[in-house]
Parts: C-alpha cells; sequence; structure tokens
C-alpha cells in the first residue's frame, strides 16, 4: 500500500462519503481545518 493509498482509505474517502451525506458532518470536530483545506485545494470550498 502506497502513502497515498494510505491516505486515500483513511482520510480522503471517509471525508468524500460523509460530506456528501452531511455537508457539515465535521463542523466543530477536531479535523475541521483539514477537510476545509482538504476541500478547498479540490475546489470544494466548504
Amino acid at each position: 500500500m502506497t502513502e497515498e493509498d494510505f491516505q486515500d482509505f483513511v482520510f480522503t474517502n471517509p471525508v468524500t462519503f460523509a460530506i456528501r451525506i452531511n455537508p457539515d458532518y465535521f463542523k466543530g470536530t477536531v479535523v475541521e481545518g483539514e477537510v476545509d483545506k482538504f476541500l478547498r485545494e479540490r475546489g470544494k470550498a466548504a
């Protein structure tokens, strides 16, 4: 498993799944900042 595969498995895929169901899913959590950064980089600002 590559580092990119691991990141997809533990971060990218869960974030993508959760925000499709509830865009505010990570609001108020310790990972909110990282999720916002991820979305901005992908062009999907929260």
